[in-house]
C-alpha cells in the first residue's frame, strides 16, 4: 500500500479466479483492460488444481508488449480495507506466484489504478509459455484440491463472456480442452 499511487478508492483487476470467485468484499465491479500483459496458463499449480505428480496450470497475468488484457475491475468497500486486503492477500501472495503491482486500466469512464497480481517469473512454478496444444492436454489431466484444471478455465472463460469480455486465446484453449 505505501506504493500506491493515489488516495482514491483501493481497486482491485480480477483476470482469473477472482473474476467468478472474488470471496472479499466490493462494493462495485466494471470491466476494464490492461495493456502490456496477456492472460496466460503460465503458473504451475501443485494443490489448487494439480498435484506435484500431475500439475496443472493456473492463469496468470504475463507481461507481453502487445499484450491487452480484459478483465473485471472491483473497488473494494472502504470500511475494514485492512481486513479485505489481508484476505486477498492470503489467498493470492501466500505461495509468491505473484508479484503485486499497481497498474492503469482502462474503462468506460478512463483510467484508473488497480492493484494486480503479476505472474513471478522469478519463481520455480513459473512455466513460462507453453504451447496451446500441450497446455491443453496438462489442463485436461490435472485435478486438485479445489477440483479439475479444466473447471477452473472454463469457468473463467464463462464468467468473462457473462461479463461480454472476450478473450480469443483462452476460449481456443477452452476448445482445446474440450477436444479429448
Amino acid at each position: 500500500m505505501a506504493a500506491r499511487p493515489d488516495a482514491g478508492p483501493v481497486r482491485v483487476f480480477a483476470y482469473g479466479s477472482l473474476v467468478w470467485k472474488p470471496e472479499f468484499d466490493w462494493t462495485a465491479r466494471a470491466p476494464g483492460r490492461i495493456g502490456g500483459y496477456r492472460r496466460a496458463p503460465c503458473i504451475w499449480t501443485l494443490t489448487a488444481r494439480g498435484t506435484p505428480d500431475q500439475p496443472g496450470l493456473a492463469l496468470g497475468l504475463d507481461s507481453c508488449p502487445t499484450g491487452d488484457c480484459a478483465g473485471i475491475i472491483f473497488t473494494l468497500a472502504s470500511g475494514g480495507i485492512e481486513r479485505t486486503l489481508e484476505e486477498l492477500w492470503r489467498r493470492e501472495m501466500h505461495a509468491g506466484l505473484y508479484r503485486p503491482r499497481w497498474l492503469v486500466a482502462r474503462t468506460a469512464a478512463g483510467p484508473v489504478h488497480v492493484l494486480v497480481f503479476v505472474s513471478n517469473r522469478e519463481h520455480p512454478q513459473y512455466a513460462g509459455r507453453i504451447g496451446r496444444k500441450e497446455a491443453a492436454a496438462i489442463i485436461r489431466r490435472a485435478r486438485g484440491t479445489f477440483g479439475s484444471c479444466a473447471d477452473y478455465y472454463r469457468s473463467t472463460l464463462r464468467a468473462l463472456e457473462a461479463e461480454g469480455l472476450h478473450d480469443p486465446e483462452l476460449a481456443a484453449l477452452v476448445a482445446q480442452v474440450d477436444i479429448a
